[in-house]
């Protein structure tokens, strides 16, 4: 077998592999290139980039849509953006598009947080100051959750209206 049907074996393989990937869930590049990297450790760095490359020319591949995916998912599940944009970056996702996906409103963000506490802690919420509330402040932290998200809880708390 000549060097090129060898590599043209191998791009087929790498090709497949890839698919298999992207037909389970979005993946970002860099995700889809440690993987292929993982499975294929010997295979040239110019033939795997040449791959990925026409992954993403033949609208495969996307970052941009491995961010909208995650974000949404994430953010459904009750993260905050601190939380999915710390994991946007250890996915390879360039900082301008992670950005750009995670420029949801404000008052959205704390409605997804008063839904994450209501479900941890019930309702209705903790006063501020108490133990009970500290517990909650360190919950929306770990979730990824900001200060001012914080204190527009607080501040609808305090008016009645959670």
């Amino acid at each position: 077998m000549s060097t090129d049907d060898q590599t043209r074996k191998i791009a087929v393989s790498l090709r497949r592999r890839a698919m298999d990937y992207l037909a389970r869930r979005e993946h970002s590049v860099s995700e889809l290139r440690r993987k292929l990297t993982e499975k294929f450790p010997e295979t040239e760095k110019q033939l795997l980039e040449s791959v990925l490359s026409t992954l993403q020319d033949d609208g495969l591949l996307s970052d941009q849509r491995f961010a909208e995916s995650y974000v949404r998912a994430r953010f459904n599940k009750g993260y905050g953006p601190q939380y999915i944009f710390s994991h946007l970056k250890n996915a390879g996702v360039p900082d301008d598009i992670s950005y750009q996906e995670l420029s949801i409103d404000e008052n959205e963000w704390v409605t997804n947080l008063k839904k994450a506490v209501s479900k941890r802690f019930g309702n209705p919420l903790p006063q501020p100051g108490t133990l009970a509330w500290a517990k909650l402040e360190r919950f929306a932290q770990a979730r990824g959750f900001r200060g001012k998200h914080l204190q527009k809880l607080r501040y609808q708390r305090s008016e009645g209206e959670v």
